[in-house]
């Protein structure tokens, strides 16, 4: 059915003006939960009359207030007044969409993540205006978070999705905002790394980027086996819950565009953070989702906020990749000959443990409860064969292998020892030559890795027979 055009009777700057008194008069109070422009309600008396709207949150201690007292019109354009239900960029659950088979190549709407547990969507491959380099743009959710800092390791798929030992690092965190001019982050390809300028699920590229309209059907091009689809139906800033530490919880004021779903996986965020929402056949990208109603519930209140995409590409100085740069090159430009290694992997896992972003003041109201933030740590990874210590010295191992010519260059810690690419010597013999090469790895013979069956196996191993006071591999 066609979306109806929005009734306009006053122009955009009436309009952003009535706004803005809003966001003065009450942007400090309780119960401000978000101002805006945009449509008046379904089933509402002038229903598709674009207004001011104030949303309003009656739902926690000390947010009481009379609706009596509140304006029926600002600088002569009407407002609706609107309760809202919480809007949190928070994600509780683990991805509940299929991630689809992984490819090798980086592209939107692929599966993407942070070494901390936190796992989204790409939103879509971008170009540094000033460095030309090529990167992927996500939500700061899902690439930075509240630990993040610059030149954190970003993997695909991302660890909700995957086990660590299939997880490769693509990229790494370059910069991020979320406030007044979005909520959005990016990270750089690695030298080597490749990459397509393309959606996943629709394989098409993304032709452009504009303003959202009102009242016009968008989609979100990414993960999952249907095309969700949703009505812009506001444009403003908005309260939303972050977690801005480990386990606590407060709330920011953030532009973003306010969507409505029309269908039940429009409004899973669960493993959506990030992805794009685009418009029409051309596929133009409208905004990259960091949020959604604390219920996660379809029908009416339901709500998906998406940063607008010209506002933060301009903020984060990034404009949107391709097909030049990729046929010049298969890779990002000064990409090496040789992948590089993991070489952060080992100094995150050695600095990670109570780094914390400073919390900024709250200056909202009361944040509410979260069952646990989607950024903890996910609890299993810790557990089987305490593979936080395992993978440093996997790191190493591996990249001595690949050196060598063994293997295919797609190695994984959790390969059967035999499926080693060798000739003359046995994998076992091949595994402890190597091991004997490598001065930070104590010395081992073949016999003693003839038990072994994985690399798992053979870290295991080595992380027993390392002194304590041996540096990153140590107890």
């Amino acid at each position: 059915m066609p979306t109806p055009e929005p009734i306009l009777r006053f122009s955009d700057t009436q309009l952003d003006v009535a706004r803005d008194t809003l966001m003065r008069s009450y942007g400090k109070a309780a119960f401000f939960r978000g101002a805006d422009v945009g449509l008046r309600a379904e089933g509402s008396t002038g229903a598709g009359e674009v207004v001011a709207r104030l949303f309003v949150e009656t739902g926690q201690a000390g947010c009481d207030f009379d609706r009596a007292d509140l304006p029926s019109e600002v600088a002569g354009v009407p407002v609706e007044v609107i309760t809202a239900a919480p809007v949190s960029a928070c994600e509780t659950r683990r991805p509940e969409v299929p991630s689809g088979q992984p490819v090798p190549q980086v592209m939107g709407g692929a599966s993407l993540g942070r070494l901390s547990g936190a796992t989204g969507t790409a939103g879509l491959l971008v170009v540094d205006r000033q460095s030309r380099q090529i990167g992927v743009l996500s939500s700061w959710q899902v690439l930075a978070g509240a630990t993040g800092r610059f030149g954190d390791v970003i993997l695909h798929p991302g660890l909700a999705d995957t086990d660590i030992s299939r997880a490769d690092q693509v990229a790494s965190l370059e910069r991020w905002t979320r406030g007044t001019d979005g909520d959005a982050a990016f990270a750089a390809l690695l030298p080597g790394q490749s990459w397509l300028p393309l959606q996943f699920g629709s394989f098409q590229p993304v032709s452009s980027v504009r303003t959202a309209r009102l009242g016009e059907r968008v989609y979100r091009a990414g993960r999952g086996t249907t095309q969700a689809q949703a009505i812009v139906e506001g444009a403003g800033i908005y309260r939303v819950a972050y977690e801005v530490a480990p386990e606590q919880v407060e709330m920011r004021d953030v532009r973003a565009v306010r969507l409505r779903p029309l269908d039940r996986d429009a409004a899973a965020g669960a493993g959506h953070q990030g992805a794009l929402w685009a418009a029409g056949p051309e596929q133009a990208g409208i905004g990259v989702q960091f949020a959604m109603d604390d219920a996660g519930q379809t029908g009416a209140g339901a709500v998906v906020l998406v940063s607008p995409m010209t506002h933060v590409l301009d903020c984060l100085d990034l404009e949107v990749a391709c097909f030049e740069p990729w046929l010049s090159s298969a890779a990002p430009q000064e990409a090496s000959i040789t992948p590089s290694r993991w070489g952060s992997v080992e100094a995150f896992l050695t600095e990670y443990a109570g780094r914390a972003e400073a919390p900024s003041p709250c200056t909202g109201p009361q944040a509410f409860a979260t069952a646990g933030g989607f950024g903890d740590q996910l609890p299993d990874l810790a557990q089987e064969d305490d593979m936080q210590q395992l993978l440093p010295i996997w790191v190493e191992l591996r990249a001595a292998l690949q050196d060598r010519g063994f293997g295919d260059g797609a190695l994984r810690i959790s390969d059967p020892i035999e499926a080693l690419q060798v000739t003359a010597q046995c994998g076992h013999d091949a595994v402890a030559e190597t091991i004997r090469r490598l001065p930070v790895l104590p010395m081992v013979e073949g016999d003693q890795l003839r038990g072994a069956k994985t690399f798992v196996e053979v870290c295991r191993l080595l992380r027993a027979q390392t002194p304590a006071t041996s540096g990153p591999f140590g107890k």
